[in-house]
């Protein structure tokens, strides 16, 4: 088992180069152990209104005839 020492004493010997590599190395650890989700989720419903729309709403009827009609043709 390696010990903090141990790695220490691994991490004085190596060249500036791979010194680098370890690194971004530790950096990506970092970053992949972090806490991403940060935001509560919200319901699909807590947006309705958050953006104008630029059209009405045809309604299902009316959808449901323009999809009809693409997959016709």
């Amino acid at each position: 088992m390696t010990t903090k020492e141990s790695l220490k004493q691994e991490i004085d010997k190596l060249s500036e180069e791979q010194f680098e590599l370890v690194a971004d190395f530790i950096e990506f650890i970092k970053f992949r152990t972090q806490k991403v989700d940060t935001n509560p989720k919200k319901r699909l419903s807590e947006f309705y209104g958050a953006l104008k729309t630029t059209q009405p709403y045809p309604g299902k009827e009316e959808n449901r005839k323009r999809v009809g009609e693409s997959l016709a043709q």
